[in-house]
């Protein structure tokens, strides 16, 4: 647009914008612009005169084009386009783009990533091409599914750093195709749903109707299903319950033997397996074991029974009384282990007298026919003898 302007005694012939040009490359700032005033055969700008023919080159100032992005560089003026770089590789996607002067954030000049989505450093690698490779330390074939490097499976074969690998010498570098390790230090512990087999008896075989799933072994658990009888600690698999029988300790040998210490055996057609030999119930008193739990005393084998019942002897005679019991393990002081007192009031050392058949005889030292009522002796009755 143009207009006459009367500049101090001189008229304007037009006016015009003009756009900085400090780099001298022909592009204006399209920011930085001024007046321009066109008087006959001169230009003023800024208060200052210039030939028409030259102010452009005198002054900096240009008309046009107003394109330079950057007025420090005569080499760059044109906005340039840019390629997002998503996933940091340094490589940008030729589908994601913006144009700027200078380099945006995120984004890089090049267009060269084929899997915009991966950082991988190398061009043109599509993302169908690339493998995760996880961390194999304990070469079990397994590896840590949070650490893993990429690489590009051209052909069978897995190239990472340079080299090309098959499947089976990944082992080589510590590295797997496979991301299912819960302990890579172990290379026996893979699986995190490993089944293990609860082993409440602490016999070391495990109970297949008790699970649990987990990487390692909980405390209580084994890894075999094989305990026959689960309730029972006995070593060895598979053996049922109804199989087993306690073996009891008689110290004695008298056949009965001590209900608090015990062995299992496995009872097998009459015979009594223990320690890998068949025993009878008859023999089992070679190796001081008994089937019978009973023993109350198992350090003499004339004892065994607690509730051996024992007789009163209030006379001391030896001879006890029928009518007085006791029941014990070991003989009660005052009692006896028979009840041969025929008359449980009176000393007499002869089983079965009946009281009404004692007499006593008194000592008649002068024979007179006369005894001492102190001192006498016992004697029976029989028959009009004494």
């Amino acid at each position: 647009m143009c207009s006459f302007l009367l500049v101090g005694s001189l008229s304007a012939q037009y006016t015009a914008t003009a756009y900085r040009d400090a780099d001298r490359d022909g592009h204006g700032d399209p920011s930085n612009s001024t007046t321009v005033y066109f008087v006959e055969d001169m230009v003023i700008i800024n208060g200052r005169g210039y030939p028409d023919y030259q102010w452009e080159t005198n002054t900096g100032w240009v008309l046009g084009p107003a394109d330079d992005c950057d007025d420090t560089n005569p080499t760059f003026w044109q906005k340039r386009l840019w390629y997002e770089d998503a996933d940091g590789d340094g490589l940008g996607d030729p589908f994601s783009t913006f144009r700027s002067c200078f380099q945006p954030s995120g984004y890089v000049s090049n267009r060269d990533d084929g899997c915009p989505d991966i950082h991988f450093m190398a061009s043109n690698i599509p993302c169908e091409a690339l493998v995760k490779l996880y961390l194999d330390n304990d070469k079990d074939g397994y590896g840590v599914s949070t650490d893993f490097e990429l690489a590009v499976d051209f052909e069978g074969q897995y190239i990472y750093n340079g080299v090309g690998y098959y499947p089976e010498e990944l082992i080589r570098i510590k590295r797997s195709l496979n991301a299912s390790d819960c302990d890579d230090s172990d290379a026996s512990i893979w699986n995190a749903n490993t089944v293990w087999y609860g082993d409440s008896d602490g016999d070391g075989y495990g109970d297949a109707s008790v699970t649990i799933r987990s990487c390692h072994r909980p405390n209580g658990y084994v890894s075999n299903r094989d305990d026959g009888c689960p309730d029972i600690h006995f070593m060895a698999p598979n053996i049922p319950c109804g199989a087993l029988v306690k073996l009891y300790l008689d110290n004695d040998k008298d056949g009965h033997g001590v209900a608090t210490d015990f062995v299992w055996a496995i009872n097998f057609d009459g015979d009594y397996i223990y320690n890998g030999t068949g025993y009878t119930a008859e023999s089992l008193t070679t190796i001081k074991r008994s089937l019978n739990a009973d023993d109350c005393d198992d350090s003499d084998a004339s004892i065994w029974n607690a509730n051996t019942v024992w007789y009163g002897d209030s006379d001391g005679d030896g001879l006890g009384d029928a009518s007085v019991i006791i029941r014990s393990c070991h003989r009660p002081t005052g009692y006896v282990s028979n009840r041969d007192d025929g008359c449980p009031d009176t000393h007499f050392m002869a089983p079965n007298t009946p009281c009404e058949a004692l007499v006593n005889l008194y000592l008649d030292n002068d024979k007179d026919g006369y005894g001492v009522s102190t001192d006498f002796e016992l004697a029976v009755d029989f028959e009009g003898q004494y």
